[in-house]
């Protein structure tokens, strides 16, 4: 669905009104953007094309996050592919979508996901120099919104 659209098209701050109508149509399920990854996953990240692909499909799931939510789940998936890879390459696809979770929870986005849960994954992000700043920032962000500091 949104392969008519350039890599830059996706990576904009506001989304287009082609790109709009395209995420009108999507699915509202978490569970079908964590499949997403699942199904990107299950193929090594062993080459560039394979790094692309995953890294269009994480623009498109930071889009998704930005518009309603939808797609949280999904990027924490994205994390843990990323670091599963042990590879610099994947670092950056990482650090990126953790730092759109940040930025979700700073302008008030909700969770889907359960307190334990956000709170095992952070803490373990926490622990990877390259995340850390992120991690700490979603945790900041979600404390904030609950109104603990």
């Amino acid at each position: 669905m949104f392969s008519s659209f350039s890599d830059a098209e996706l990576r904009e701050q506001s989304p287009s009104l082609a790109i709009e109508r395209v995420i009108e149509v999507l699915p509202l399920e978490q569970s079908a953007y964590e499949a997403i990854v699942v199904e990107l996953a299950a193929a090594p990240l062993d080459s560039e094309q394979a790094i692309d692909r995953f890294e269009r499909a994480a623009a498109i799931l930071r889009l998704l996050l930005y518009k309603d939510g939808r797609s949280e789940l999904a990027l924490y998936r994205v994390v843990d592919t990323a670091i599963a890879q042990e590879a610099q390459e994947t670092e950056a696809l990482a650090v990126n979508a953790l730092a759109a979770l940040a930025n979700y929870y700073y302008s008030g986005g909700k969770s889907a996901a359960t307190p334990q849960l956000l709170q095992e994954r952070l803490a373990k992000y926490a622990e990877i120099e390259p995340l850390f700043n992120n991690a700490m920032a979603c945790r900041r962000n979600l404390l904030h919104r609950a109104g603990r500091r």
